[in-house]
């Protein structure tokens, strides 16, 4: 099947993974904008001197040392995170690894199409106009009054969420995981929350005004199992990666995997803050793998680089979303049965980051917009 054949598409959208606890609102949110600006000040104080002695250390010319620590002491935040994260100060100004790539997309670029695939309703529209046979969940409801969803008329399983922010859900899955008063409640707060991703520079989703939606959840069995989780990382319109994902249920254990675009393994793991997470190579490779790069090629056609999310089920291809920052830059893969360190290894992380260029900008503006924003 030639995915991108075809005419008109199928009902709406939804990013999908196991339920999980929706995080509480941001420091903005729950205590004002006062204390949140007084304890960003605090933390810059607090790291300026570890901030200063790392850039000096980092063989840069004079020029880009200077700027990079001014850029770092202006994000204490952002910056002491990526150390503490990867034992090592991001480079700013010269990027190297996918990671710190990340860093320079949230810092420095404007790109008006990220406020679209941001918008997980305008991500929807935008893919169905480039890949006719793409499917979506159905789309029970969106608005922005949460007094106004239709809960007792909306078929059961789906999932609540804002349009404009990551990895927050309420699942109603069964009648026993309905509770309308903690679902108004947790819908104001979301239409009452700053813009997502402020906290750690995520530009695309503050372009977006707040809407609710409710969407039909996927399942792939009679469990309400989510399926599998394709996310096809496509530099300059080409995939150079695929991560394949399936959570533990009951008795299905859990599987990773990272594949190139005829499934061949690529030897690595994941590695992030908390560990490791250890792949497995003996995933069956997908009959229709070839439809499931086109479309995300597609879809990504005009951006530098972005993860693709998607699901398989039952031999269609949903979309789950757009992704312009994955894990906010804070997760790498590493070789495979690398060594355990409080440092993991820039390998792979620079292999991947060499498949992106970053667009060009003056550097000026790059300077402008990291010390005073916009």
């Amino acid at each position: 099947m030639d995915i991108l054949a075809g005419h008109g598409t199928r009902n709406s959208t939804a990013d999908m993974s196991l339920p999980t606890i929706t995080p509480p609102p941001p420091y903005a949110a729950r205590y004002g904008y006062s204390k949140t600006k007084a304890l960003s000040t605090l933390r810059a104080i607090l790291a300026a001197p570890r901030i200063v002695t790392g850039y000096l250390g980092t063989g840069e010319g004079a020029r880009l040392t200077c700027l990079n620590t001014l850029l770092a002491l202006r994000k204490p935040g952002l910056t002491m995170r990526y150390y503490l994260t990867f034992g090592r100060f991001p480079n700013y100004l010269n990027p190297k690894g996918q990671t710190e790539k990340v860093q320079w997309r949230k810092l420095f670029d404007r790109n008006l199409l990220f406020a679209v695939m941001c918008d997980k309703l305008a991500a929807r529209d935008y893919a169905a106009a480039r890949v006719p046979l793409l499917c979506f969940p159905k789309l029970h409801w969106s608005g922005t009054d949460p007094d106004r969803i239709p809960l007792e008329n909306i078929p059961l399983p789906y999932v609540i969420k804002p349009n404009n922010r990551s990895g927050e859900h309420l699942f109603v899955l069964r009648r026993e995981d309905f509770d309308k008063a903690a679902i108004m409640r947790q819908c104001r707060a979301w239409m009452a929350a700053k813009p997502f991703g402020r906290r750690v520079g995520e530009w695309g989703y503050s372009q977006v005004p707040t809407r609710i939606q409710v969407e039909a959840f996927l399942s792939d069995g009679k469990d309400l199992a989510p399926p599998a989780n394709y996310e096809l990382f496509v530099y300059h319109g080409r995939v150079g990666a695929i991560y394949y994902s399936v959570p533990r249920l009951g008795n299905r254990p859990r599987r990773r995997g990272l594949f190139t675009t005829d499934w061949q393994v690529i030897a690595a793991d994941r590695w992030r803050v908390k560990g490791f997470f250890p792949f497995d190579d003996d995933i069956p490779k997908p009959y229709n793998l070839g439809a499931l790069v086109q479309a995300a090629e597609r879809i990504a056609a005009e951006l530098d680089f972005a993860r693709v999310d998607l699901f398989n089920l039952d031999g269609e291809i949903y979309l789950s979303e757009v992704t312009l920052y994955p894990s906010s830059g804070f997760s790498i893969w590493v070789p495979k049965n690398a060594a355990p360190s409080a440092r993991p290894p820039r390998d792979l992380d620079e292999q991947f980051g060499a498949l992106w260029t970053l667009p060009s900008l003056p550097f000026w503006t790059c300077v402008r917009r990291g010390l005073l924003g916009g």
